[in-house]
C-alpha cells in the first residue's frame, strides 16, 4: 500500500510505504529525508496513524539501523496498552 500526499508549500512531499506487515514508513524529503516508522491505529485504522520510531536516511542507509524492530516492539506495547499514545489533531474534517 502506497500513499502519497502533497500540502503545497506548508509541507514537504510524503510517501507511506509498507515495508513490512503492519509497520509503515514515511519517505519525507527535505533537507534531511525523514523515515519515520508508524502503524495504521491502533483504535481507528481507517483514518489514524501512529509514530513508532523516527528514523532518517543518509546515503542510502536507514539509522537506527533496528528501527523496523523498535516499531515492532513499540505497536506491541500500544496493543497492550494503548493509553500511551498521545493525540494530536492537524485538522479537522467538515
Amino acid at each position: 500500500m502506497t500513499w502519497m500526499w502533497d500540502a503545497g508549500t506548508a509541507a514537504p512531499r510524503a510517501e507511506i510505504i509498507e515495508p513490512t506487515e503492519g509497520i509503515y514508513y514515511a519517505k519525507i524529503r527535505g533537507n534531511v529525508a525523514l523515515r519515520p516508522r508508524l502503524c495504521l491505529g491502533p483504535r481507528r485504522p481507517d483514518d489514524e496513524v501512529t509514530f513508532l520510531e523516527r528514523a532518517t536516511e543518509i546515503n542510502f542507509k536507514v539509522l537506527p539501523k533496528d528501527a523496523c524492530e523498535r516499531a515492532h516492539a513499540r505497536m506491541k506495547i500500544l496493543e497492550r496498552d494503548d493509553s500511551r499514545r498521545l493525540l494530536i489533531r492537524f485538522h479537522e474534517l467538515a
